[in-house]
């Protein structure tokens, strides 16, 4: 497990609305148990920490341009003063990592992409009949991007004919 600090770099901060309502929450979903943000706010510094397989596709997304010229500057950050620090403070998080016996952010919440990645329950997820309402969702983590528009069930029960 890593954390990296992040912070954006540019003159237009609107141009950062669509990397973390969208980007930065698909990321976290995609990669529930193994990815948690916690957030900047003040002086504090924003942290995503990340289990190691994640390294590549974390800094991709913090290295990609943004619309305006602006990107966010993104570096290796001390995991254990992170960690301490999280313990201490209680930082408002995103997202839910577990980690042998460190626990960061709620295991309840998910951000759905079908709702423009508005914040929702896992019970959201799966309906009162636990018939997933989300398609991309296995019932643990997103399946993406093997994005599908035919529910699950409906996928299963369907036979090819030679």
């Amino acid at each position: 497990m890593i954390s990296i600090t992040f912070s954006y770099i540019g003159y237009e901060k609107a141009e950062t609305f669509r990397f973390y309502q969208r980007i930065l929450r698909g990321f976290l979903r995609w990669h529930r148990t193994k990815a948690v943000w916690l957030k900047g706010i003040d002086r504090r510094k924003a942290h995503l920490v990340i289990d190691e397989s994640l390294i590549k596709n974390a800094l991709r997304m913090f290295l990609d341009g943004l619309n305006n010229g602006g990107y966010f500057q993104a570096q290796h950050e001390n995991l254990g003063s992170v960690l301490y620090d999280a313990r201490e403070n209680d930082p408002e998080t995103v997202g839910y990592l577990s980690y042998y016996n460190v626990e960061l952010g709620d295991p309840n919440e998910i951000f759905c992409p079908q709702d423009s990645y508005r914040e929702v329950s896992i019970d959201y997820c799966r309906g009162d009949s636990y018939e997933e309402r989300c398609y991309s969702w296995d019932g643990y983590r997103c399946i993406y991007p093997k994005l599908t528009r035919t529910p699950k069930a409906k996928q299963q029960n369907e036979v090819s004919v030679p």
